[in-house]
């Protein structure tokens, strides 16, 4: 592992407000233990991470459609700590704080998901709608492209942006 990477994970690991002190402090273990082991042992574990990490997204997706925003909140952030690479983790921690009307928390996850990965599709979509909530129409105009040249105009995330960018739009004009 790099010092890099290390960086980023307690990056990561402060931006969280884990309530499990315990998990964070035995993945910061594991992660130091990884630069000391051989790759092949370390990609094993990193794989079992990853895995985990979706297991833990699986679970706060169903939460989320339960629309139990801090349980899956809490689920979110396992997964982002089980492997700091996983975007949609990010991007539903977002959506979560989104939910329950906390845009600057929102704003951060969203950003953290597209660092990541600059074509995570929820998180330009929630983003997007996060923008339009702090009155930023061009960076929501920016994501709705963006999301027209990864996915097209008939994917979910870009008629979702774009019926929002349109309420927008008509509100700003009345």
């Amino acid at each position: 592992m790099r010092i890099g990477t290390l960086q980023g994970i307690l990056l990561i690991f402060g931006s969280l407000k884990m309530r499990n002190r315990k998990l964070i402090t035995a993945l910061v273990a594991a992660s130091v233990a990884f630069s000391v082991l051989s790759p092949v042992v370390a990609a094993r574990y990193t794989q079992q991470y990853e895995r985990a990490s979706e297991r833990l997204l699986s679970e706060g997706i169903a939460l989320v459609s339960q629309k139990r925003f801090e349980e899956a909140t809490k689920l979110f952030e396992q997964a982002a700590v089980a492997d700091p690479k996983n975007a949609r983790a990010f991007a539903y921690l977002g959506y979560c704080h989104q939910q329950t009307d906390n845009e600057p928390e929102a704003q951060k996850y969203f950003g953290i998901a597209l660092a990541i990965n600059p074509d995570e599709l929820n998180a330009l979509n929630w983003g997007g709608q996060s923008d339009l909530s702090s009155e930023d129409l061009d960076s929501a105009l920016l994501k709705l492209d963006r999301l027209s040249r990864i996915c097209g105009e008939a994917c979910r995330e870009y008629q979702e942006l774009y019926a929002a960018v349109d309420a927008y739009k008509a509100k700003a004009t009345n």
